[in-house]
């Protein structure tokens, strides 16, 4: 029983948040194409950080439903069953939002819950599982620095649908302004921990300085790596997926592995081009099992790759060239400048280090010795320089 003694906070209606941290003044009222329907675990109803009904508020065209099995919801059942329904769910077979248009995603349902309660609701689903999914692949890493999250690459649920609607509706600026409260909401949160002696709060503060520092701690092991593709156009309608045809990697102390494969099908028009490769010397190639010999043996059991997004990384995977560790170092850029970086070189300018010339004339050796200057451009600059 309440103390009557005792103070009530008022609490605001809409975003249910104590009026004192209240975000309602920072949402937008922003219309979309496609209808958004939100299916919230109901312990994550429970959260007060949680973000479904802050990008259900910011939107318009969109509804809020909260359980674990929806199969007596007559209304997501008949959203479901709508022509154009897709759910957002990353993973294998998940298609690019860039892929898509308005008319063919009308209704987006996005689970709402920790990666493990989405998984349930997905299990406990069958309906949901049928659906076409669409993926994000994020350009920067989240800014939910308030919850421990899988990985940098997971996002909060507003920021994976602004950045999907930003995409779909080829307008980025109109939804990252759903981000305002988000933002406020958690500077808001880590203000009020930071006055509360507590360790957790300390490495959350510091997750993006203490990646870098693990990064320079093991300068040693790096292997700067880079992968290109024979990858045609869609409209082109060639059987099979992109291939490896270009394989380069360098470790700081400048032993250097390179790879040029013989394309397993049709070469595409601009693909030596795009490479800076002489056509002659892709068509002379090596196969892919003389390339998977040599980089193993080039490789060291206690290699760290260092790549530029997630490409190259699924490249390898996808060709079963290694299970070595590996970090995106695009990810690690963008969190210290939190915004998107664009390439290795231009990242290596905005950071403040002086971009030096590789003399390459290929693609992926170019990249390659980029990367090495971005880690020197985010050493000679700490994090927290002002």
């Amino acid at each position: 029983m309440l103390d009557p003694a005792l103070p009530v906070r008022a609490v605001c209606r809409r975003c249910r948040r104590p009026e004192a941290v209240c975000y309602c003044a920072r949402l937008p009222s922003l219309d979309t194409r496609a209808r958004i329907v939100f299916l919230q675990h109901p312990r994550e109803s429970r959260v007060p950080i949680g973000t479904a009904r802050m990008a259900h508020l910011s939107l318009s065209n969109s509804e809020l439903h909260t359980g674990v099995v929806f199969d007596d919801n007559a209304r997501v059942q008949a959203v479901r069953a709508e022509p154009g329904t897709m759910l957002l769910f990353p993973g294998e077979g998940a298609i690019e939002p860039s892929e898509l248009n308005s008319e063919q995603l009308r209704h987006l349902i996005v689970i709402d819950g920790t990666w493990a309660q989405a998984r349930k609701v997905l299990k406990l689903n069958p309906a949901l599982r049928e659906l076409p999914r669409v993926g994000l692949r994020p350009e920067q890493p989240g800014n939910y620095r308030i919850r421990k999250e899988p990985s940098a690459e997971c996002l909060a649920t507003i920021e994976a649908v602004a950045g999907l609607l930003g995409v779909l509706e080829r307008d980025p600026e109109k939804f990252a302004s759903m981000l305002r409260a988000f933002t406020f909401m958690v500077d808001q949160q880590i203000e009020k921990m930071e006055r509360t002696p507590n360790r957790r709060i300390k490495r959350i503060r510091h997750r993006a300085q203490s990646a870098e520092e693990q990064l320079f701690a093991q300068r040693a092991r790096l292997l700067f790596v880079h992968a290109e593709v024979n990858a045609h156009a869609r409209e082109m309608m060639v059987p099979g997926e992109p291939e490896l045809l270009h394989l380069v990697a360098e470790r700081t102390s400048g032993e250097r592995f390179e790879s040029i494969l013989a394309p397993r099908r049709p070469l595409a028009v601009n693909a030596t081009n795009h490479l800076g490769l002489r056509e002659a010397t892709v068509r002379a190639g090596e196969t892919i099992e003389a390339c998977s010999a040599r980089w193993k043996e080039f490789l060291r059991g206690d290699d760290l790759l260092v790549g530029w997004g997630s490409f190259t990384r699924a490249q390898l995977a996808k060709e079963q060239l290694t299970e070595q560790e590996y970090l995106d170092l695009r990810l690690v850029v963008a969190r210290r400048l939190q915004s998107r970086p664009g390439a290795p070189e231009e990242a290596v300018v905005r950071l403040g280090g002086a971009l030096h010339a590789s003399g390459k004339e290929d693609r992926a050796g170019r990249v390659v010795g980029a990367l090495a200057q971005v880690i020197d451009a985010l050493a000679s600059r700490p994090a927290n320089a002002g």
